[in-house]
């Protein structure tokens, strides 16, 4: 019954990779990039920056504000005061100046607490409309930090949007290769079934002819069964490392989604010095702590403008009017120009605690700087000497696999003189095929070496 379903499986996975569309790295890459969320944030956050830039620029730029306003001045009633047109108690000693009881004193005090505060007399009324040009001193210093700051913001920005796009890339092109692998590894499986199908095969023939003992049988029975396994699990491995890399990519494929069958020996041109000196210059960890240590010293710029007094000078073109009748009133021009000056003498303590943080955030950034420095270096110097080996190992491989394909040739010509066993061809096509496969997983790990290499070097991006 199981023979029968992996039978069924195999025809199954044969008739739909021959219906399968094939992607090259390339198209999913692409893919990638317009599926991947990161990407877009990426691109959405570094346009934001730039908005940000033409912000602050435009602070930086006089403030020309045009303005008016209309003034009615109200004129109270103030028995205390000279200009006050009328009052009780002043009337009240005018008209009677041998005198009154107290009750006309009392009378005439409380009349004039009743109409206190209201307004009598004429009111005073002005006009004003004006344009206003205003130009900070030292507050546009601080702009020009904040300018410069936002530059370098976008620059980190451009610099994590470029390392995303790596990332994503690299994360492709490793399924990638696990996929062309574990295809290859399949095509290995298979022959490797094959044989042991044929041997188990010969030796039931042998069996009954009486040429083989039971225990023959049993042996290459549960070689052919291993073999069987060891092909069904490969297949629905392939399965599953095709699906990861179909949704990772975004690839809107229903069903009969393949690689290309081709897996290609990745190779890197350059020596390790010019490796490491392109580490140093253009990794991306180390490009974006840079960046924030230039951000940091323009921290500290910033924090030592905070001792300048806010300064700022302008001008006011106004025309301006005062009348006491609505409707009888003139606009006179007036010219006003300013400086506006002001500092917080409380404020100084404040101002050194801040510039000493910015002076211990710098530290700290500089310190990053030289672990991150370090530990890519080490990083790069272990996945270059490991890449080293797997290249040796490489060549040594490929002869011996050169060497075991005219064995088995050499072998199979004594089988057929009947010179060799059957199972000493069996075991000797095995440890060829094995052979193919350690070479198999050689490429993969050269493959995965040089991709590293290109990840730290910054020499990963695709268009």
């Amino acid at each position: 019954m199981k023979f029968i379903v992996f039978t069924i499986f195999s025809v199954a996975s044969i008739l739909g990779q021959s219906f399968a569309v094939s992607y090259s790295l390339e198209q999913l890459v692409d893919s990638s990039y317009a599926f991947s969320g990161d990407v877009k944030n990426s691109t959405i956050t570094m346009e934001q920056s730039y908005n940000k830039n033409k912000e602050i620029r435009s602070r930086l730029f006089p403030k020309i504000v045009v303005h008016g306003n209309f003034t009615r001045n109200m004129r109270s009633y103030n028995r205390f005061s000279d200009e006050s047109d009328f009052s009780f108690s002043s009337e009240l000693n005018g008209g009677f100046s041998g005198g009154s009881d107290w009750g006309d004193r009392y009378l005439a005090s409380l009349l004039d607490e009743r109409f206190d505060m209201i307004s009598f007399g004429a009111k005073r009324n002005s006009a004003e409309i004006g344009v206003s040009v205003i130009q900070p001193i030292f507050h546009g210093a601080n702009g020009m930090i904040d300018y410069k700051i936002s530059k370098v913001e976008s620059s980190l920005l451009v610099c994590h949007w470029q390392e995303v796009r790596m990332l994503v890339k690299t994360a492709i092109a490793k399924q990638y290769y696990q996929c062309q692998l574990s295809l290859k590894r399949s095509q290995i499986l298979e022959k490797m079934n094959d044989i042991a199908q044929e041997s188990h095969s010969v030796v039931k023939s042998s069996f009954r002819a009486g040429e083989s003992l039971p225990y023959d049988t049993l042996i290459s029975f549960m070689e052919s069964v291993k073999a069987e396994e060891a092909l069904f699990e490969s297949r629905q491995r392939n399965a599953l490392v095709l699906y990861t890399l179909q949704k990772e990519s975004g690839v809107k494929q229903d069903s009969g989604f393949s690689v290309d069958d081709s897996f290609p020996i990745l190779t890197y041109e350059l020596s390790y010095e010019t490796a490491l000196d392109r580490l140093n210059q253009t990794n991306k960890q180390i490009t974006t702590l840079r960046g924030e240590h230039d951000r940091s010293l323009l921290m500290i710029e910033k924090a030592k403008q905070q001792f300048r007094p806010n300064l700022q000078v302008g001008a006011d073109f106004l025309r301006t009017s005062h009348f006491t009748v609505p409707g009888a009133f003139s606009m006179e021009p007036e010219r006003r120009v300013y400086v506006d000056f002001s500092y917080d003498l409380l404020a100084t303590g404040t101002r050194w605690f801040s510039l000493a943080q910015a002076k211990q955030n710098e530290q700290v950034v500089q310190n990053r700087l030289d672990d991150t420095l370090r530990e890519r270096q080490l990083e790069l110097k272990r996945c270059w000497e490991d890449w080293v080996m797997v290249k040796a190992r490489l060549d040594r491989v490929h002869s011996a696999m050169e060497i075991g394909k005219q064995g088995i040739e050499t072998a199979l010509e004594q089988y057929r003189n009947g010179v060799l066993l059957r199972s000493s061809l069996y075991e000797i096509q095995r440890k060829s095929l094995e052979l193919e496969m350690s070479y198999l997983d050689l490429i993969y790990r050269n493959n995965m070496a040089v991709i590293e290499i290109r990840l730290l070097t910054a020499d990963y991006l695709y268009n």
